[in-house]
């Protein structure tokens, strides 16, 4: 029993430090590009850059599929392997479904949201508007990668998943680095962001496939499955509606009042907050199928969470505070 314990503890650091990997190695690389992109691309185009990535980053594209892991973990560890298909495939056809309405409302409102809610100048109003429709496009291929990955997490198999994501970032940022310098304009960039969230995507479809004997997409999935999937992720849905009703107020205003130029000076400093938010969710990914596991084990589940309570407070005290000393170097 010690021995079992002693390998559960070995594993669990090991994901702890994987986690760890999908935001450091990133992290450091981001630092160099952010800085050598906004010089190439200039304030304003880098403006209207970061506010389509706000978009994305604020959107339904990294929470659905966390249903996926929720029940893979607590599935397998009640013997009821015979419904993680089940809970894969309505979660698959339930972020399709929410993918299709963004691209809905990316379509029908882009121009409305450049021209009225941010009030683009006239001469960047249709890059702005083609950069939503690219958007749209990445949010939809990531919530699809994000039921692949989300397996990853269920089984624990935080190696792959980090070696995938890392693959992504560094992908990401080095191409779009390389496609700054050569001269090339933010909607390029875009396109690029496209190319490799497909790409991740295919890689995560078949590492979950290789590694999930249970692995599979049916339409075949007993309504109780659906309402299980859609009463999880229903919160999630909620508070990402805020979360872009918040951005548009935020960036709209920011935008209208003060320009694209200052929005880039706007969302630099907030970046490296999340940084920190980006650290955190990278150490305790490890928690999240850990708690469904411990489901029905109250003391160990509240002996996780007081520790994952602990670290969290320790390493965002000390980062903030770093922050705020060093602010001037940073920026």
């Amino acid at each position: 029993m010690e021995k079992s314990q002693l390998q559960t503890g070995k594993s669990i650091v090991r994901n702890v430090f994987y986690g760890f990997l999908t935001w450091i190695l990133p992290l450091g690389l981001s630092f160099v590009a952010t800085r050598e992109i906004i010089k190439a691309l200039g304030t304003e185009d880098y403006g209207i850059y970061a506010l389509v990535l706000g978009f994305i980053g604020y959107s339904f594209n990294f929470s659905i599929g966390r249903a996926i892991t929720k029940y893979i973990a607590e599935y397998r560890i009640n013997g009821e392997v015979e419904k993680i298909k089940e809970v894969i495939s309505a979660t698959f056809y339930l972020n399709i479904a929410v993918g299709v309405i963004v691209i809905g409302i990316f379509i029908g409102f882009s121009r409305f949201f450049v021209t009225d809610v941010f009030e683009i100048e006239t001469a960047a109003q249709n890059k702005a508007i083609y950069g939503l429709y690219l958007a749209s496009l990445i949010i939809f291929i990531s919530m699809l990668s994000q039921v692949f990955s989300a397996v990853m997490q269920g089984i624990h198999r935080f190696d792959v998943y980090s070696k995938i994501y890392n693959f992504n970032s560094f992908a990401l940022l080095a191409g779009n680095l390389i496609l700054a310098l050569y001269g090339y304009g933010l909607l390029t960039l875009l396109v690029w962001n496209v190319v490799v969230s497909f790409l991740s995507c295919v890689i995560f479809a078949v590492y979950a496939k290789r590694l999930l004997p249970e692995f599979g997409i049916s339409l075949k999935f007993g309504r109780e499955i659906l309402q299980t999937v859609l009463k999880y992720s229903s919160g999630i849905i909620g508070y990402q509606v805020l979360s872009n009703l918040l951005l548009l107020f935020e960036r709209g205003w920011v935008t209208r009042k003060l320009g694209a130029e200052s929005l880039t000076y706007y969302v630099v400093p907030m970046s490296l907050s999340l940084y920190i938010h980006g650290f955190v969710s990278s150490l305790l990914l490890v928690v999240f199928p850990l708690a469904s596991e411990m489901k029905n084990d109250t003391e160990k589940l509240l002996r996780l969470y007081t520790k994952a309570t602990k670290i969290v407070c320790m390493t965002v005290v000390f980062l903030a505070t770093s922050l705020i000393v060093e602010s001037y170097y940073f920026l």
